[in-house]
């Protein structure tokens, strides 16, 4: 028998998930489906099958007429501003919230609810580029989103600073790794003296690399 996910935590429109029920439910073919005890927005708590959760057939503990009024609260850095009609495609509200940093944007009620957003993302954003900054002032020249091993989408090879090559129809694996706009590299007859080579070069260039 498959796994049940654990949904515990978890948000579903105006339902919480608490805890799984030790006794699940039982089908009238006899099939013993997970079962779910859930905190409604409105305050009353139910059990919800994991199907009707997951494929969102059951949003509330019926009290299709309740909202929360979130307005004037502060969910981590947001603070919710109003209701301004805006809905998501399941017609739940989306509540029009300002960020610590001035920034507006709508977030849903279980979002803010279960601390999925706490923020328009600036706070990670700023530890970014202070990270940013603190490799170009240490290494003037360099850019660092290049010192990583993101792939670019041309990449035919599958690892970054490799690129496939051809020489006489022979196969060849060509290593080419930057720094301080400069390159620096060969060429290798297999994948694996390409990686070692490529490896050898970080080390040597790249900055604080494997550290």
């Amino acid at each position: 028998m498959r796994k049940a996910v654990d949904l515990t935590g978890k948000v579903f429109g105006h339902l919480t998930v608490l805890y799984r029920q030790k006794n699940g439910y039982i089908s009238p073919s006899g099939q013993k489906r997970p079962l779910w005890h859930c905190r409604c927005d409105c305050g009353k708590e139910v059990d919800v099958i994991s199907s009707k959760l997951m494929q969102g057939k059951k949003t509330s503990c019926g009290h299709d007429n309740f909202r929360p009024d979130l307005a004037g609260k502060k969910f981590g850095e947001w603070t919710v501003i109003k209701d301004d009609g805006t809905r998501d495609k399941n017609n739940l509200t989306m509540w029009l919230c300002r960020c610590s940093c001035g920034n507006y944007r709508h977030v849903s009620t279980g979002s803010l609810r279960s601390g999925e957003s706490k923020s328009c993302g600036h706070i990670k954003n700023a530890k970014l580029l202070k990270t940013v900054a603190r490799i170009k002032k240490e290494n003037p020249g360099t850019n660092p989103y290049l010192l990583n091993d993101k792939k670019p989408s041309t990449n035919t090879s599958g690892e970054k600073n490799i690129s496939i090559t051809y020489r006489n129809g022979v196969k060849k694996y060509r290593v080419a790794v930057m720094y301080k706009k400069k390159q620096y590299g060969s060429t290798c007859n297999s994948m694996e003296e390409a990686i070692e080579l490529r490896e050898k070069l970080r080390r040597k260039y790249w900055p604080n690399y494997e550290k």
